[in-house]
């Protein structure tokens, strides 16, 4: 039932499944184990082309076998492609959006429930990935082939994580499934292939953002209208007392060494340069039409773009932090089903 389909692809439903892979010189092949506990085959080869065949039950007795095919071309790795992650038919992908083409595109074939992904230097993309209350996969992926580059020890157990790349370690911030609350933070040493358990959060967060900034970790997260410095050196937490955004649902965004920025979906935008007393200044405002569900934002080539979208629609905004202006843009979908949950 494996075979590859041009670039055309279908998006069906998949339920209940883990995936374990293995290399294979230059091919990736895994098994994919559904809740009738199925074996399907899954396979990837040196081209990037991608196969997955799986069963969807019509009936007590009807079943139809369906085949799963991921856009087979190359990405170079400009800085006009913001890398974000949806989900889909209860499982997690990694899309690109060209801000050229205002196209949304996917671009991996990672069927998780949650997928927290870090982009690091030298073109490479860390992706922490879970299924289930047990499962914690860890790969790294080169984003000029989109192919894998080599699979990492699992990391912590959990879901809804979110992550930042600092200093040849990538720091995750995750929470279990039954709790929601940031219940782990570890750090994974690039160098040394090592997980390291830290200090816990002091107050738990349902969804969270982390940005480095001046050598230090900004924490925020969406059920918590505070923002936490995280002290690497000594593992030490201290909150920062003046926010602007006084909505639960707020993200962080990184612009350098020495620059964040902090935006409430689909409202106001602020920004603060590094100082002692740590001051944030309003810059601007997402002035939103309509009822969205979701929103995900990006800090992309000198511009922030602010993803919004419900269960039929997407748009976005563009904030540029240069001319301090505001436009809206046109998202084109390149998938075959809206049915869109859940994104980061």
């Amino acid at each position: 039932m494996l075979e590859n389909i041009s670039k055309d692809y279908f998006l069906g439903e998949v339920q209940n499944f883990k995936i374990s892979t293995k290399s294979i010189e230059t091919k990736l092949e895994g098994t994919l184990l559904n809740e009738s506990h199925e074996q399907l085959k899954f396979i990837c080869d040196s081209n990037q082309n991608v196969a997955i065949a799986y069963n969807t039950y019509l009936s007590s007795r009807e079943r139809i076998y369906q085949k799963l095919n991921f856009l087979n071309e190359k990405l170079d790795l400009s800085s006009k492609y913001l890398y974000v992650n949806f989900q889909v038919d209860n499982k997690v992908c990694l899309f690109y959006y060209d801000i050229d083409t205002h196209q949304l595109k996917q671009a991996s074939p990672e069927p998780y429930r949650s997928l927290c992904t870090i982009q690091l230097p030298n073109s490479e993309l860390f992706c922490y990935g879970t299924w289930d209350r047990t499962s914690g996969a860890c790969a790294i992926i080169d984003l000029n082939t989109l192919s894998l580059k080599r699979i990492l020890p699992s990391g912590p157990q959990a879901l809804w994580a979110g992550g930042a790349y600092y200093n040849n370690s990538v720091y995750i911030f995750s929470s279990s499934y039954r709790t929601l609350g940031l219940d782990f933070v570890n750090r994974f040493d690039l160098r040394k292939n090592h997980w390291t358990r830290l200090s816990q959060l002091p107050k738990s967060s349902f969804g969270c953002s982390i940005v480095p900034f001046n050598g230090k970790l900004l924490v925020c997260g969406f059920s918590l209208n505070k923002i936490y410095k995280l002290d690497l050196d000594i593992e030490s937490y201290s909150e920062i007392p003046e926010v602007l955004v006084k909505e639960c649902r707020m993200k962080l965004l990184s612009a350098g060494y020495s620059r964040a920025y902090l935006f409430e979906v689909g409202g106001k935008i602020a920004e603060s340069e590094w100082e002692d007393d740590f001051k944030w200044h309003k810059i601007g405002m997402f002035a939103t039409t309509g009822d969205y569900r979701y929103g995900y934002a990006k800090h992309c080539n000198g511009a922030v773009y602010n993803i919004l979208y419900d269960l039929r629609d997407t748009w976005c905004y563009k904030f540029d932090l240069n001319k301090q202006k505001l436009e809206e843009i046109e998202i084109k979908r390149q998938y075959t089903t809206n049915r869109i949950f859940k994104i980061d």
